[in-house]
């Protein structure tokens, strides 16, 4: 009887331990993790981190001519010393080097086999080296097409038979797609669909609100940070979901205080009515080792948010003028990619600054000493889009 009492408390002894154990390592992971942002009233601008937060800048001019013309810039990554771009047209894939020199750009439009009728997102493929295009076209709802780095041969085509809006390949090799707000049957109301290397689906994740099923899709939730983490945030939220091969789980929340988007008014009926001065959702995510950088609209102006991880602490920053050349703006916002910043510059806005009449003479031909300093070649107010190239000092 002792023998038996003996085990049964042993038992009992080596779960509760277990248990012990189980809350100890929860207690350390606690998440979701609030991100308090909480100083967007006192927002300096970015101008002033350049010597704390910006480690180099520089202004890249995309070649231009007859065949290479970019419209409004819609998306821009910079992978392995190629930089590639989407416009608002949704039928070209344009693609430079790290100088700005023009290399191809994919045109497949049609309804053919090999072609598409609109190209919704491209994403970069680190493992495989290819440049990957999630395009509408053909029999299937959509399809992802992979090409060699230069975008010079189409290596395989994949369909997929879902409604999708993004697309993002892991440096394991997994892929996430995001249907966004668009509900697909197999996805049983998420907006995230998982696939393995061999595109077998492993899960879905992330529900979709239920009052904004099927409304239509927003601005881009996935993103990839430096160590390779793919992080889903949610429009109309305050989300961070980090995307694995096994999950996707809540990791992150903003909380805005006083400028939380009015749960009220999140709804599709009265979300044309929301008050100003209010944040609604994040437009970036990128994580680092010890920060965590966020890019959010606030009254009209993107605002850039630093937390630190060893403080707890945030900094916020608007993203309005050059944290480098006086006179210059920051830009259209394009994204954060591979520990840069990227902003969008059109050559007529740098060139009216020379007939700015705020300007003294004196300011007027320091500017142009900086248009000298910056752009090898001159600038005409046609020309393609420029791309301002903030990297950032902090790992």
């Amino acid at each position: 009887m002792r023998t038996k009492h003996f085990i049964l408390f042993q038992l009992v002894f080596l779960l509760l331990l277990a248990s012990c154990h189980s809350d100890k390592k929860q207690e350390g992971n606690l998440y979701p993790l609030t991100i308090h942002v909480d100083n967007i009233d006192d927002a300096e601008d970015i101008e002033v981190t350049k010597d704390k937060y910006i480690k180099s800048f520089r202004c890249i001019q995309l070649e231009t001519d007859t065949t290479v013309l970019i419209g409004s810039v819609i998306k821009v990554l910079y992978e392995d010393n190629r930089i590639y771009i989407t416009d608002r047209n949704g039928k070209n894939v344009f693609i430079f080097d790290g100088e700005g020199n023009f290399i191809n750009k994919i045109y497949r439009y049609g309804q053919g086999p090999e072609e598409y009728t609109y190209v919704r997102d491209i994403f970069y493929d680190s493992r495989e080296k290819t440049i990957n295009l999630l395009a509408h076209g053909g029999s299937s709802k959509t399809k992802i097409m992979a090409f060699d780095a230069d975008g010079k041969e189409l290596l395989k085509q994949t369909p997929i038979d879902l409604y999708l809006h993004e697309a993002m390949k892991s440096d394991e090799g997994f892929l996430i797609c995001n249907s966004q707000q668009s509900v697909n049957d197999s996805s049983a109301f998420n907006r995230l669909t998982v696939f393995s290397e061999d595109f077998k689906k492993l899960y879905d994740a992330v529900p979709i609100l239920p009052q904004w099923r099927n409304q239509g899709g927003g601005p881009a939730e996935l993103h990839k940070s430096k160590d390779g983490k793919i992080y889903c945030c949610p429009d109309n939220t305050r989300d961070v979901y980090e995307v694995t091969r096994d999950s996707a789980f809540l990791k992150y929340r903003f909380d805005f205080g006083k400028y939380n988007f009015p749960d009220e008014y999140n709804n599709p009926e009265r979300i044309r009515e929301k008050p100003m001065g209010h944040v609604m959702a994040l437009r970036d995510f990128y994580e680092t080792e010890n920060y965590i950088a966020s890019v959010f609209l606030f009254n009209g102006q993107e605002h850039l948010s630093l937390y630190n991880k060893a403080t707890a602490e945030t900094e916020t920053y608007s993203l309005s003028d050059n944290p480098i050349l006086p006179e210059f703006r920051f830009g259209f916002f394009c994204g954060i990619s591979n520990n840069r910043l990227i902003s969008e510059l059109s050559p007529a806005s740098v060139l009216g600054n020379l007939e700015n009449p705020n300007l003294s003479k004196k300011e007027i031909e320091e500017y142009k000493k900086h248009l000298k300093e910056q752009f090898k070649k001159p600038l005409h107010e046609d020309d393609n889009p420029i791309l301002c190239i903030y990297e950032f000092a902090f790992q």
